[in-house]
């Protein structure tokens, strides 16, 4: 759907009344959405926000959609919310970069399952507070901490990553974080908090004579070139 709106077009050829049917089928009573839809209406595949995001995103594309076309809202907030994680205690660089010194959470993230023991990160949060803005219900009380958390993630060090964004504790810098964050970062408007100009030139500096790398001197993958 984003693909043939980038490409210019109308959508008027577009199945709508199929495809808002299928997002409905596709949709757990606990709100999360599965992947695959099979022939004889089972759904099929692991639960994960990114599915989620999608719906809502083809959902949002669709709009308006009539009551008995929708999906369950309600409960895909729910769902959403439930995803939330409080972080405490001292965090890597956050609490040093932001000056925290309390025992209240500093920072807030979604887990990309709804499971305790789900994987916490910057995609799964750009997921959750996306999917959230599209539905209208992305709450005052959400942002302030996901946009702390968010923030810490800049790379600070002499490397050659600094300025570019790690996607979750112990993990790499990576171009693609630049746009997991930088996305949840846009949705939530809090550039003030980030060091733009030493991201960018990460960015450019990622670039290699086939395209984009994940970081600075590496291989070129067309994945990477459309994050940038």
């Amino acid at each position: 759907m984003a693909t043939l709106l980038i490409l210019g077009d109308d959508l008027k050829r577009v199945r709508r009344r199929e495809i808002l049917e299928g997002l409905r089928r596709s949709q757990y009573e606990d709100g999360s959405f599965a992947p695959v839809l099979l022939g004889d209406g089972e759904k099929f595949g692991e639960v994960d926000v990114r599915h989620l995001y999608c719906a809502i995103a083809v959902r949002d594309i669709l709009s308006p959609v009539k009551k008995e076309e929708d999906i369950d809202v309600p409960a895909a907030i729910r769902y959403i919310q439930q995803c939330k994680v409080f972080l405490f205690g001292d965090w890597l660089d956050v609490e040093l970069r932001w000056g925290i010194r309390t025992k209240s959470a500093i920072g807030v993230s979604w887990l990309a399952l709804m499971e305790m023991d789900g994987l916490f990160a910057g995609g799964s949060t750009y997921c959750c507070v996306a999917s959230l803005s599209m539905l209208g219900a992305l709450r005052t009380e959400d942002t302030e901490d996901t946009k702390r958390w968010l923030a810490g993630l800049q790379i600070n060090s002499e490397t050659s990553s600094h300025g570019a964004f790690s996607g979750r504790v112990n993990k790499p810098a990576d171009t693609c974080y630049s746009f997991w964050v930088g996305g949840a970062l846009d949705v939530l408007h809090p550039y003030m908090r980030v060091d733009l100009d030493p991201w960018c030139a990460t960015l450019y500096f990622s670039r290699v004579e086939q395209g984009v790398s994940p970081v600075p001197d590496t291989t070129s993958k067309i994945w990477w070139i459309w994050k940038v």
